[in-house]
């Protein structure tokens, strides 16, 4: 994708704080007729509301939501992107919608340097193209390990296709950066997630000098040693966490959460983890995802996005990759991931907490939105305020 990819988005600004909703229309007018876009709008005074359409190159269209979000006595509401295609409804990769939603679209091409990220999670399909010259080789080759039931061997195929899933969002949020894609296999279709293998895979992550985890699963109330192995991955790297899917508040309540491990561990850990909700297709908290807005960092797609998905188990070996939609906030975690590795790669004298404060202090501002940062991912953003913090 590029800037001149045609987009069409829609939305709702209401009137909030007793505006009239004619000079909210007014406003609103002003901005989009000045605009290199085609835009359509109508007013609407019970509820008192301005619906808008644009249509247009997604840079000018992304530039005049910008504008509009300014608006004085306003609020956007049910902000939905859809990019023009042909080609039918399947599944595209990366996902289109998601790419200019976040801005992956309109992110220079550049050089960077390696950035390992280590998915903690069900192994990955090796042999997708999309991985390729992305899988890290360690000792031997290897691209990583399996930590289940006691065994420590090489086989990291994905029987579950989740971590297939995660890598492919991670690959489409870190734009051209150079990922090397490290696998800690935990789970399978056929053994649960457990505290115990799950502490082995991280301990292998930070032993192998990830720079990036990804931990977007959850195992109850965890363990001691898994608690220990998480605070040492939080002294060596930047741990993405995805707050879960039980639509509940992770904050604490009197000195409790209803949090799960791994991600009820992160309030110790402030600096070095990232823990990130769900949007939906409007912009707004997905239904099913959890949030807070003191243990939630920031939110980012997590709606029926499209990424790779692992072959068939009882396919052909040469028949094609497949893609697919999912929803969840693992793939939300995973393109926060991809920007992070991004940032990383590009500026890697930038230390965890720099690239963490780049990703939050650069969301599109969402104030509905139940998290610290009240908004969603803007890797474009958050690259242009890298440069910056490098620079400084």
């Amino acid at each position: 994708m590029t800037a001149a990819t045609q987009v069409v988005r829609r939305c709702e600004i209401h009137a909030v704080g007793g505006r009239p909703i004619l000079d909210v229309a007014r406003d609103v007018d002003d901005i989009v007729r000045a605009a290199e876009v085609a835009p359509q709008t109508s007013t609407i005074e019970r509820p008192p509301l301005v619906e808008v359409r644009l249509a247009g190159a997604a840079g000018p269209v992304a530039r005049v939501m910008g504008s509009l979000a300014k608006v004085e006595g306003t609020r956007i509401r049910h902000d939905t992107l859809k990019v023009r295609r042909d080609g039918g409804n399947a599944p595209v990769y990366p996902d289109p919608d998601a790419g200019v939603r976040i801005g992956a679209d309109s992110v220079p091409a550049g050089e960077g340097v390696p950035v390992r990220v280590a998915i903690v999670d069900s192994g990955l399909m090796v042999d997708h193209p999309a991985f390729e010259g992305h899988l890290w080789k360690g000792e031997g080759g290897i691209h990583g390990k399996q930590f289940i039931e006691g065994e420590r061997d090489d086989d990291i195929r994905d029987q579950d296709g989740h971590g297939t899933l995660l890598a492919g969002t991670i690959l489409a949020a870190a734009v051209d950066a150079p990922v090397k894609l490290m696998v800690a296999k935990f789970f399978d279709a056929a053994h649960p997630a457990q505290p115990r293998n799950a502490a082995a895979a991280i301990d292998f992550a930070v032993r192998q000098t990830a720079q990036i985890i990804v931990l977007a699963w959850d195992v109850g109330i965890g363990s001691v040693e898994l608690k220990q192995v998480f605070d040492n991955a939080c002294e060596r790297a930047l741990v993405v966490i995805a707050a879960g899917n039980y639509g509940s508040d992770n904050d604490l309540r009197d000195g409790r959460t209803w949090a799960r491990a791994p991600v009820r561990y992160a309030q110790d850990h402030r600096a070095s983890t990232i823990v990130v909700m769900a949007t939906d297709g409007v912009d707004e908290k997905a239904w099913f995802s959890n949030y807070g807005r003191e243990s939630v960092d920031l939110a980012a797609p997590g709606f029926n996005t499209t990424s790779t998905r692992r072959a068939v188990s009882r396919g052909p070996r040469d028949a094609p990759p497949r893609y697919r939609t999912h929803s969840g906030t693992s793939g939300a975690a995973a393109y926060v991931a991809g920007a992070a590795a991004l940032l990383m790669s590009r500026y890697p004298r930038l230390n965890v907490e720099q690239v963490k404060r780049c990703l939050v202090k650069s969301v599109d501002e969402l104030p509905g939105l139940k998290c610290a940062a009240r908004g969603r991912l803007n890797v474009a953003a958050a690259l242009r305020r890298a440069a910056q913090e490098a620079a400084s």
